[in-house]
C-alpha cells in the first residue's frame, strides 16, 4: 500500500530503531517538493489515470542519490448524469 500511495512502509525491531525511522522521516519531510499539475483530459469518468514522474538527474549538487517517490497514478472524479 505505501508504494502505491508515495510512501515508504518501516519496520523497526528497536527502539533504537524507531529513533534513526524518526531521523529519516524527519529529514525527508524537510527535504521534500510537492509537484502538481493539471490534467489535459477533463473527462469526469471515475477512471484510473496513469501518471509518471520521470526526473532529470539522480544526484544533488554534493553528488548525493536523490528519490522520488510518487503515486502511479489516480482515479479521476467520478459525475454521474
Amino acid at each position: 500500500m505505501a508504494e502505491e500511495t508515495g510512501g515508504e512502509a518501516i519496520f523497526p525491531l528497536s527502539m533504537k530503531e524507531i529513533e534513526r525511522a524518526y531521523d529519516r522521516v524527519e529529514a525527508g519531510v524537510r527535504a521534500q517538493y510537492t509537484l502538481g499539475y493539471t490534467s489535459t483530459n477533463t473527462a469526469r469518468d471515475g477512471r484510473w489515470r496513469r501518471v509518471e514522474v520521470k526526473v532529470a538527474r539522480t544526484r544533488d549538487a554534493r553528488g548525493r542519490d536523490l528519490r522520488v517517490l510518487t503515486r502511479k497514478g489516480y482515479f479521476a472524479p467520478l459525475v454521474r448524469p
